[in-house]
């Protein structure tokens, strides 16, 4: 299966949990809208990502976890993923995520149930393509 998302019904908050600046347990909150191979939009992608570390110096790198769900037509897919960044969790303009993405499918709903896999997400320019290797029970 593979889908995709632009900025369609994008949407980022940032969350500075300390109120001290930006460092480890802050979150950018956010939602996009997936998109099939013909481009139409199929449901909506929530996510969470936390900082782990405090923010990278310059030239430096800071890992966030992200958990996404993907509520398409057919069912929830849930995804999560840790990953580096060079940028600070505090910025909402473009993906904290690299160009190349890994992460795991943890399970579903509806027509995902018992799925379990992972998935490669790719980054140009505003769109990302979720490329995923299922398996069910």
């Amino acid at each position: 299966m593979t889908l995709a998302s632009d900025n369609t019904g994008r949407s980022v908050e940032y969350v500075d949990v300390k109120e001290d600046g930006t460092g480890r347990g802050d979150m950018r909150i956010g939602t996009r809208r997936p998109l099939d191979e013909d481009g139409q939009v199929i449901g909506y992608r929530r996510w969470i990502t936390i900082a782990l570390d405090d923010p990278p110096d310059a030239g430096g790198k800071s890992e966030v976890f992200a958990s996404l769900v993907l509520n398409l037509d057919d069912g929830q897919l849930h995804l999560q993923t840790l990953a580096d960044t060079s940028r600070g969790i505090h910025e909402t303009e473009p993906s904290l995520l690299k160009p190349k993405d890994t992460g795991v499918v943890l399970g579903g709903t509806g027509a995902y149930e018992f799925a379990r896999g992972s998935y490669q997400s790719f980054r140009n320019g505003e769109q990302r393509t979720y490329k995923f290797n299922i398996k069910g029970d």
